[in-house]
């Protein structure tokens, strides 16, 4: 929040990789959620369920660290669990359409490794469900997964007191209003989002000022909120925003080079440390 201020301060533009906020579909949506449409929103979920993502093979040649750079999405301290790597999509969407002036109170989870059973498979759990509860009692829900052959999906469902909606990732798939005043939003075509993403920013720079963006004050919430919900899954606590926010735990290395050792190592059958709820 910090660095979004000092940006904002020194006139620097800052797009951030949160895409649903540029697609022309979701912004439709969530434009007629935000005005009253399906009433008041009552809650969220956010859904992010697929298969595994890849895996390299150790080589001979591999130190730990190189071996744990090669595989970044296995492991914590380099992707913050998948909640933080995918979820965080819908997760937004869903914060968004709660009120970008708002974040949760408190959030506690569910969450394990079911299919994630390889001994060098990192350390992070391949499914999660968590609550979030609002300072009103409103709950957001949100569901991970990295299990093959499973049910897929990706998208954001917002509940209200006239209707709802669902909305897919990148405005990709179903996009529609339910209710009282249903609506379907018309398709678009092809990465139109990824071009608004990045037009935005050229032409923030070039302007000189007058189109001016900042994306980090939602994009800090919505990562802050995977960040809680991972801990919460993991220590199997109900954990408050401001405990999460001001926690002391630190993925930083004290030295940074391809000999390091990073901050989680293997035992001597390969195997990582992995949390257990409720010890540690």
């Amino acid at each position: 929040m910090a660095s979004a201020a000092l940006a904002k301060e020194k006139g620097l533009n800052v797009v951030t990789g949160l895409i649903n906020r540029y697609a022309p579909r979701v912004r439709e949506a969530v434009k007629r959620i935000q005005d009253g449409q399906i009433g008041q929103v009552i809650t969220a979920r956010a859904n992010r369920l697929g298969g595994p993502l890849w895996m390299r093979s150790r080589n001979p040649s591999d130190t730990e660290m190189v071996y744990q750079m090669r595989n970044w999405v296995n492991f914590n301290w380099l992707a913050s669990e998948h909640i933080n790597d995918a979820t965080i999509h819908q997760l937004d969407v869903a914060m968004w359409c709660m009120g970008d002036d708002r974040t949760p109170i408190n959030a506690f989870a569910l969450g394990g490794r079911t299919a994630r059973t390889q001994p060098d498979a990192g350390d992070m759990y391949d499914n999660t469900a968590i609550v979030y509860e609002y300072e009103n009692g409103q709950p957001l829900y949100a569901f991970s997964r990295q299990i093959a052959g499973c049910f897929s999906n990706a998208s954001a469902h917002i509940t209200g007191t006239k209707g709802g909606a669902e909305i897919g990732n990148v405005g990709w798939g179903t996009v529609k209003i339910y209710g009282e005043n249903p609506y379907d939003v018309p398709k678009d075509e092809g990465a139109i989002a990824y071009f608004h993403q990045h037009t935005t920013l050229y032409n923030a720079i070039r302007s000189g000022g007058k189109n001016y963006v900042n994306n980090l004050s939602y994009t800090v919430k919505a990562t802050m909120a995977a960040i809680l919900g991972r801990v919460a899954a993991y220590s199997g606590q109900k954990v408050t925003w401001d405990e999460a926010l001001n926690s002391q735990e630190d993925f930083s290395l004290k030295e940074y080079s391809w000999d390091a050792v990073p901050p989680i190592v293997p035992n001597e059958k390969g195997e990582y440390p992995i949390a257990i709820p409720g010890r540690h």
